[in-house]
């Protein structure tokens, strides 16, 4: 379902590919947070459920 497939950081420039999904930010936390944000997505598109982590996505789109 959820599936990691690599996530590596270099010379501070983090890359995330999550699902068939490539995210390439500058700052390792801002990547984190939005890599939280697309598997909060994902988990409520697939099935649903209550996270404590939906609030903050909600509260940053």
């Amino acid at each position: 379902m959820l599936r990691l497939i690599a996530g590596v950081v270099f010379g501070g420039l983090a890359i995330f590919y999550f699902d068939g999904i490539l995210f390439v930010t500058s700052s390792l936390l801002m990547s984190f947070d939005m890599f939280l944000n697309v598997i909060t997505s994902r988990c409520k598109v697939n099935e649903v459920i209550g996270l404590d982590i939906s609030g903050s996505m909600e509260s940053q789109e």
